[in-house]
């Protein structure tokens, strides 16, 4: 009866894992918020002028002119997995879900990689813009209060292959002086979701379901054993 119901809670664990979503994406690195000279920033307001300094060499898997890669930006709600996010010619899709806009307004999506040195060799990622929170003011009701994961993403096909992102707090309050206000979170909280895989609950349930599965089916065996021998003695 023990293998039995082992059997048939392995068989619903593995049910319920074939539910889940695939592997998500860990970030490939943290974007640092700067000003236009490289010096970090802490904090800002809506017409703050900021970039994002990715580490050194930051590239896609491969460039735009060959590999079909893009270059997106996001601001996206802290419950939200910046590896999972799919794009459109605008933004980032989900509910509440932003690029960021550069001083005159665009919205930072569907940019150019640089050209690879080499056919099929990593695509980088330059020119990136400077950005502003300002396209907000006239309708501070789009732009919610809370925790955001603010970075760059490559994409291929609209949907996230590597990202790079940081936490920001964003408070945007009609009543106030400063209507829009931000800071960046320190310590930045750890985000799920860029290029290494990360294994989900759901497998790791599922495999400590087949050593529980095989552990009592050993000691079925064992107890079998010694009876068998305990009869022939």
């Amino acid at each position: 009866m023990r293998v039995t119901l082992a059997a048939l809670g392995l068989a619903l664990l593995i049910s319920t894992a074939s539910a889940l979503p695939a592997f998500a994406l860990a970030p490939a690195g943290s974007a640092v918020v700067v000003d236009a000279t490289g010096n970090a920033l802490r904090s800002g307001v809506s017409d703050t002028q900021f970039t994002l300094q990715l580490p050194k060499g930051a590239a896609c898997q491969g460039d735009s002119k060959d590999g079909g890669y893009r270059v997106q930006s996001f601001m996206v709600p802290a419950r939200y997995e910046p590896g999972a996010l799919s794009y459109n010619s605008v933004a980032p899709e989900g509910e509440g879900n932003w690029s960021l806009f550069d001083v005159f307004t665009n919205p930072y999506v569907q940019a150019q990689t640089g050209v690879a040195e080499e056919k099929g060799d990593a695509g980088p990622i330059v020119n990136t813009p400077l950005f502003s929170l300002a396209v907000y003011l006239p309708r501070l009701d789009l732009l919610a209060s809370g925790s955001y994961h603010v970075g760059l993403a490559c994409t291929r096909y609209n949907q996230t292959k590597r990202f790079w992102a940081t936490d920001v707090r964003i408070s945007a309050q009609p009543a106030a002086a400063e209507k829009i206000t931000w800071r960046v979170l320190d310590p930045a909280p750890a985000i799920g979701g860029g290029s290494a895989p990360v294994v989900p609950i759901g497998a790791a349930v599922v495999t400590v379901a087949v050593v529980a599965a095989s552990v009592t089916l050993g000691r079925r065996r064992v107890r079998t054993s010694m009876r068998a021998v305990e009869a022939r003695s």
